[in-house]
This record gives C-alpha cells, structure tokens and sequence, in this order.
C-alpha cells in the first residue's frame, strides 16, 4: 500500500527505470492517491497479475513504453483502467480456472491459453489475437482487428472486427451476448457453427458485415425442448452483406425433427 503510487518503477526521479521489471503479484497493491502499479522507460516488462492492483487516479497498471507482457491469472482483479502505453503489447489469460478480464488500452495481441475467459472491457487496439486449443473467449465487449480460432477452442459473443474460426464458434442466447463480426468471417475446413435454441425457440443469430465464408465448416444444432413448435417459423442462423459456400454438414440432438437449411444470398436459415 503506498501513499502516492503502489509500486512506482522508475530512476528515483521519474525518469526511465534502468533495466525490464518482473512483476508477480499474488496479493494486493493500492495506491492511495496514484496509480496501482507504473513503469517508467522503454524496456520489454513483465507482470503476472494473481491478486488486486488497485488505483486510486484511475489507472491501476500503465506499463509504459516497450513491448511489454500481461499474464492474467484467474484471480487477477484491476480497480481503474489497465494501459499497456506504447510499443508492441500482449495480454495472455492463461489459467486452466478460467476468469474474468476487463479489457486493456494499447494492447495489441490478445491471447487466451488456456481455460475459460469472459471478456467484459474492450481491447479497441487489437491487432492479431488468438485463442488456443482447450481454451474459450466468452466475448461480452469489443475486440478490434482480428481474432483466430483454433482447432478445439471455442469462441462466442461480442463484436470482433474479423474472425477466423478453425475450432468451434458457438451461438448461444444463455450467453446474453449477440454475436457481431463487422467484416469478415472465416470458417475454416473441419471447423464447427454450433446453435443453441433455447425455450420459445430463444436463438442468437449471427451477424457478419460483409462476407461469411462457410465452406468447410460443419453445424452443429443443440436444442433445449423439442417440439412442433419449431416447424411454425424459419430461424435465422446468420444474417450477413453477403453468404459465400454452404455447410458441408449437420448434427443434432433432435429425435423427432429434422433440420433443413435454406440459404439465400445474405443469409441462411433454419
């Protein structure tokens, strides 16, 4: 707990630091009337965030200058905005518990490892982000640039400016968040559109700006209560500026139905 900052690094007089920092944190760091924790200089830092950094000014990490590394455990919290400041920066969310992360300024590569993450803050400078075999993003915000899928990780919810989807992209209306592409999807050869239909054929549809490149992938459809309500009306499944190629195949748990898709220029129904 410090009076002004938490943790200050710098050269004694607010100047650069003279060589990276290492930050683990498993506790708390506040700053009573300044920021959680800032770096001061242009080298590569480090910090592994496992507890509460907590700013008072607003800003619980600036991490200055460089091309700089945040790893989020699944017990990290930020009280106050978290700035990744100028260089080429990457956020991993990297435990198997999963979590919550509240989205970063001036991060450029988001990563998720390993386990299942929602993202309830934007990452309006994204670039390149990935999420990896075995893990889930739970996107409840925005996400700038590009995010790829990979094969066996899974992707849902919020607004991405692209998205390549080699793994599994889930539609789901439990989540609460619709899901938006503003430009271009990509599904992948061996990839998955999974759609969940809820009671009252609650569904969510999938909006892409301009183009949906569904060749190659599969659909998947997983309903909650099977009836013959669901023969009264088409469900929208992906409403986009324009549909290019057509699923190559479709599983369900439906025992007394069968689903049929029917496409049309811009979108493809159920």
């Amino acid at each position: 707990l410090g009076a002004h900052h938490g943790v200050l690094v710098d050269n004694g007089d607010l100047g650069p630091a003279y060589a990276q920092t290492l930050l683990i944190n498993e506790g708390t760091i506040s700053g009573r009337n300044g920021y959680g924790v800032k770096l001061v200089g242009d080298f590569n830092d480090r910090i592994t965030n496992n507890g509460m950094i907590s700013g008072a000014n607003g800003v619980a990490l600036d991490m200055g200058a460089g091309d700089d590394v945040l790893i989020i455990r699944s017990k990290a919290q930020f009280n106050g905005k978290v700035d990744g400041g100028t260089g080429t920066n990457h956020v991993v969310l990297d435990d198997a518990k999963g979590g919550t992360f509240q989205g970063a300024e001036q991060m450029q590569h988001l990563r998720v490892n390993s386990g299942s993450w929602t993202l309830t803050g934007a990452m309006g400078d994204n670039r390149l982000g990935r999420v990896y075999s075995g893990a889930t993003l739970i996107n409840k915000s925005r996400i700038a640039g590009a995010m790829t899928v990979d094969h066996g990780a899974t992707y849902t919810g919020g607004t991405v400016a692209n998205l390549c989807v080699a793994g599994r992209l889930m539609l789901d209306p439990a989540t609460n968040s619709r899901t938006l592409v503003k430009q271009d999807l990509q599904m992948e050869k061996g990839s998955t559109l999974a759609f969940n239909i809820g009671r009252g054929e609650a569904h969510s549809t999938l909006k892409v700006g301009h183009n949906a490149n569904l060749n190659g992938a599969a659909l998947n459809i997983q309903v909650e209560y099977e009836s013959d309500d669901l023969l009264t009306r088409r469900l929208r499944l992906v409403d986009a500026g324009q549909i290019n190629g057509q699923f190559v195949g479709i599983t369900s748990n439906l025992k007394t139905l069968t689903p049929e898709l029917v496409y049309t220029s811009t979108g493809a129904f159920i």
